[in-house]
């Protein structure tokens, strides 16, 4: 039999948004399967390391996307008027988050013009 070794786990950004998006999948999952409870248990996990991440649109967009899913838990559930709320907080955050893009990127830019239609620009080194 090999050894099993252990490594530390990353504290990146990339490793904490890797691990709140499964931790994410995980509570919609103990939300549908098991309860309600147990589904927005895991989301208060999932949100913890996020609050480690520095500032900016990374850690906005993942706060964010738990707010989302929160939201979708509750609305599943049947509480709408919680799930609203929510809603309109992680719309909030994620506005606030396309200004700051567009300011970091020099654009300013909500979208282009196409034939008169406005539209939604693509980061296609996303």
């Amino acid at each position: 039999m090999l050894p099993c070794r252990f490594h530390r786990p990353s504290t990146g950004v990339e490793a904490t948004t890797v691990r709140t998006r499964i931790l994410i999948t995980l509570s919609y999952g103990e939300a549908e399967t098991e309860s309600v409870e147990g589904g927005l248990a895991c989301l208060w996990t999932a949100g913890e390391p996020v609050s480690s991440l520095p500032g900016g649109p990374d850690a906005v967009g993942l706060r964010a996307i738990v707010q989302d899913q929160r939201a979708l838990i509750l609305h599943r559930a049947g509480r709408t008027a919680e799930a609203l709320a929510l809603y309109d907080e992680s719309v909030r955050q994620l506005s606030v988050r396309q200004l700051e893009d567009g300011r970091a990127s020099g654009g300013g830019r909500r979208g282009d013009v196409v034939d008169g239609v406005d539209e939604p620009r693509v980061d296609q080194h996303r």
